[in-house]
């Protein structure tokens, strides 16, 4: 302390220069850390897009699981989170399935970062590793492409990140420098004796790197809670989709089934009631009918027994009767609805008498023929359904061009052709369909 007036004043214990060098060493090591964990950071964006990208082809490649399909256009909410993605994964495919395993080894690309080592070969090692896994696909080109782009595109923001660093770590080494400067110019040996020793820099850096691991895990737990509300939303439109398009659809088609056979046993019952009024005798009178030949009838299980109308007559008189001949209705052209082409084609068992909810196609077969035609019903709600599992629902059957994100209905230029072949409607020709 040193007596200014009636004041004391208290001299601090270290020089101003030295509190500079304290800001320039917590600055500097701070751009380095900055640099360090950006540079992972990166990497780990990038290893996490090769992983959406590939798994979004497989899942549109599978044609045996319809939920592959409805995944596939969902991985966008995901918003890159590979724990969300392989939990989605076991609830398709189930637990140790080649897809999960796939997804999980390009994901450990993660534990294998190097620092000193360039980012374009350990991307290389894991396109290496995707190409050699996928060999044979037919969607492994367009797969290449994508994961080119994205590499080019990593490799853009690394340079930009790198020069951004270059030009910060020379202006910190420039302040470095004129703090030395400085100390070296200090009055007294005083100033001298005064120099920060080693254990105080490296608590300095120990306290940098404390406050910027308490700020990246601040930032992972915000992550973390945003992606798991974004995962709840998710799961509760996946549950709203399947109820409207699965559940409801079986409920009402069950509904409908037994309101058929109620109404079948009603009109067997009124069937019954009436031969019995008809074949009850109601004169008190024994009606005498002379003898007649026998006449040999032709009977056919195909048409219905003929009504004979009979009325009261006196004794010895002649009884004419008349026979009311079947209608036979001519065939009519069917209509039947299915849901999505399976194996090239369309299953007869398969196909549904009415429309519901899940059902996509209309088909128009006439009588007596191994040709028929297809089309898409008429309703938006299936519209925008089949347009966002296009590749699962319209692919096989239809021909289309996709020219925005924002298509809600879709409009027949050309309907399908059929040809029957065994218990299946072969597709012959693609339905021309457009997006609108």
């Amino acid at each position: 302390m040193r007596k200014f007036g009636n004041y004391l004043v208290i001299k601090p214990a270290f020089p101003t220069w030295s509190f500079f060098l304290f800001y320039s060493l917590l600055c500097l090591l701070s751009v380095d850390l900055y640099a360090q964990s950006s540079k992972k950071e990166l990497y780990e964006q990038t290893i996490d897009r090769f992983n959406f990208s590939t798994i979004q082809y497989v899942l549109a490649d599978d044609k045996q699981k319809p939920e592959a399909g409805k995944l596939a256009s969902q991985l966008d909410g995901l918003q890159g989170n590979a724990d969300s993605l392989l939990s989605k994964i076991v609830g398709v495919y189930g637990p140790n399935s080649k897809t999960q395993i796939l997804s999980a080894t390009i994901n450990g690309f993660k534990n294998k970062y190097v620092e000193d080592r360039a980012l374009g070969r350990q991307f290389a090692d894991v396109g290496k590793f995707i190409r050699e896994d996928r060999k044979g696909k037919s969607y492994l080109p367009q797969l290449e492409k994508d994961l080119q782009s994205i590499e080019e595109e990593a490799l853009l923001k690394a340079s930009t990140l790198a020069g951004t660093d270059n030009t910060q770590a020379q202006m910190q080494n420039a302040s470095l420098t004129s703090a030395s400067t400085m100390s070296k110019v200090a009055q007294g040996p005083a100033s001298q004796q005064a120099e920060l020793p080693t254990w105080v820099i490296l608590l300095i850096g120990l306290i940098g790197v404390v406050s910027l691991a308490n700020l990246y895990l601040y930032y992972k737990i915000f992550q973390r809670r945003r992606t798991s509300s974004s995962s709840k939303e998710d799961s509760h439109r996946t549950v709203y989709q399947v109820r409207d398009f699965e559940i409801f659809p079986r409920i009402e088609k069950n509904a409908e089934a037994l309101e058929k056979k109620i109404e079948d046993l009603r009109k067997e019952m009124y069937a019954m009631v009436g031969e019995r009024k008809n074949g009850a005798v109601t004169t008190t009178e024994q009606v005498k009918l002379p003898a007649a030949p026998p006449v040999a009838v032709e009977q056919r299980d195909s048409l219905p027994k003929p009504v004979v109308q009979t009325t009261a007559v006196e004794p010895g008189k002649v009884v004419e009767f008349q026979l009311n001949k079947p209608a036979v209705d001519s065939p009519k052209t069917l209509k039947k609805y299915a849901d999505y082409p399976k194996e090239n084609g369309f299953v007869m068992s398969q196909l549904q008498d009415s429309s519901d909810r899940r059902s996509i196609y209309e088909l128009t077969i006439p009588p007596d023929s191994d040709y028929a035609q297809f089309t898409i019903v008429d309703n938006k709600e299936l519209h925008e359904y089949a347009i966002q599992n296009r590749e699962r629902l319209l692919k096989d059957a239809c021909d289309f061009e996709v020219s925005s994100s924002q298509h809600t209905k879709i409009e027949v230029l050309r309907p399908g052709k059929l040809q029957k072949n065994g218990n299946t409607w072969q597709i012959r020709h693609k339905a021309q369909i457009k997006f609108v």
